[in-house]
């Protein structure tokens, strides 16, 4: 029968404590939903991109095989794709910004958001 008397002020500084660890435990919970969604999305949009690459270093090889057929040697196909290549890596770097930066940036703010 030793009840512990607890003042009004200790009841609330209880109160007050458990209401702020559950507020700390929520923001860390959402925290670990945030990252493991931001994540998860990264990891799905670089193996999508892993086959992009894939299927354009097919698709680049076969236009080489057929330019080379159509121009008579071989090499001059491969060496016709290389210089479109090096044509369109030049445009992609001058529009990264715009087409890499930009994109990946607001994919990130909009998924951090949700």
């Amino acid at each position: 029968m030793n009840e512990i008397k607890t003042t009004p002020i200790e009841s609330l500084l209880e109160k007050t404590k458990s209401y702020s660890d559950t507020s700390i435990e929520l923001f860390k919970l959402k925290t670990i939903d945030k990252v493991a969604n931001i994540f998860s999305s990264l990891i799905v949009f670089f193996l999508i991109l892993v086959v992009v690459i894939f299927f354009l270093l097919m698709l680049n090889v076969a236009l080489a095989q057929l330019l080379g057929e159509w121009l008579g040697k071989n090499y001059y196909g491969f060496l016709s794709m290389a210089i479109l290549d090096a044509i369109l890596i030049g445009v992609v770097y001058a529009a990264r910004r715009t087409l890499i930066k930009e994109p990946i940036l607001h994919l990130l703010i909009r998924l951090s958001l949700k």
